[in-house]
C-alpha cells in the first residue's frame, strides 16, 4: 500500500481507492461467472467440475467460435 500510495495523487484517499479496486473486481468477477456458466449450459458441460469449469469449457468455447484456434 505504501508503494501504490507513492503513485496516487495528494487528494484521492487509500480508501476510495481501495474500494473502487474491489467494486470492480467484483464486478468482472460476477460477469465472468455469469458468461462461464451460460456457456457451459448452452455446451452441456457438467457443472460438477467445480473450479476447473472455466479450464474445461473455454477450449471449447473457442473451439466452437471462428478463428477461435487464434484466440
Amino acid at each position: 500500500m505504501f508503494a501504490y500510495r507513492e503513485y496516487m495523487s495528494k487528494r484521492m484517499s487509500i480508501a476510495r481507492a481501495s474500494s473502487a479496486e474491489v467494486s470492480i473486481d467484483l464486478i468482472v468477477s460476477v460477469l465472468a461467472c455469469l458468461v462461464i456458466f451460460r456457456l457451459a449450459f448452452s455446451f452441456h458441460i457438467d457443472l460438477d467440475s467445480g473450479t476447473s469449469l472455466a479450464i474445461v469449457s473455454m477450449p471449447i468455447i473457442f473451439g466452437s467460435l471462428p478463428a477461435g484456434q487464434l484466440i
